[in-house]
């Protein structure tokens, strides 16, 4: 862990401070409440741990900046890849105070995180029906995408699956949709190896999966760094 540094007249100028916890669905932002509940701003290096597997969730916060892999390990030793946390997302949240995490969270880039402490942010869900339903909204959302990850992985192909990764990490960080996403670049701080462990494939299969997808025209691959070139193609492999 690199630093902490406790500056709350940054909140104002955050720029995931649309998806703070703190934020209603009208955009009204508690600054105070913000300022009440949150302790500091926490850094990580890239690869480092934030939460280890079998420990209790003693954090919780919001990335700021960089992105967070949830991943468990296998009985033979493999590791599968759950879940990916991208800027905005609220991560370490659990009622049960006694409850141990089956995952491991590391640090996919250096990371930036606005952390609360637990103990007010409980006591002010409580008090707030309107902080509580954000809180919900949240799990409920990430529950959802999970289901739908799930759905891809378990009936497509391998070209289907990276498409489905592709498009979606599209629309979720970078927000574009089918209007503008065709030609933009879409930066994914993920190995070929990464996108195995998500996906449910070797490294080998990914790699040939992404030729043959540049070889389609339907994408275009340089380093960490995704272009969409036909919707169609995409639309057509997910079956949309």
């Amino acid at each position: 862990m690199l630093k902490t540094v406790n500056k709350l007249d940054r909140c104002k100028i955050c720029p995931v401070l649309n998806d703070c916890v703190y934020v209603d669905e009208g955009k009204n932002v508690d600054i105070e409440a913000i300022n009440l509940y949150k302790k500091n701003e926490i850094f990580y290096k890239k690869k480092e741990i934030i939460f280890s597997n079998g420990s209790k969730l003693h954090k919780v916060m919001t990335i700021i900046s960089g992105w967070v892999m949830e991943y468990r390990l296998l009985p033979d030793g493999q590791r599968s890849i759950v879940n990916i946390f991208t800027p905005g997302d609220f991560i370490g949240f659990n009622l049960d105070n006694n409850f141990l995490t089956k995952s491991t969270f590391a640090a996919v880039t250096d990371l930036k995180c606005c952390t609360y402490d637990k103990e007010f942010l409980l006591s002010f869900v409580n008090k707030t029906p309107t902080v509580s339903s954000e809180i919900i909204k949240k799990l409920t959302l990430n529950i959802e995408n999970m289901s739908s990850f799930l759905t891809s992985i378990g009936k497509t192909n391998s070209q289907s699956r990276i498409c489905f990764l592709i498009y979606n990490l599209a629309k979720k960080v970078y927000k574009y949709n089918d209007s503008n996403v065709i030609g933009k670049d879409i930066k994914i701080p993920l190995n070929q190896e990464d996108i195995a462990d998500i996906l449910g494939l070797t490294a080998v299969h990914v790699s040939r999966s992404l030729k043959r997808l540049c070889e389609k025209n339907t994408i275009s691959v340089s380093k960490k760094s995704y272009k969409i070139l036909s919707l169609n193609n995409i639309n057509n492999l997910l079956h949309l």
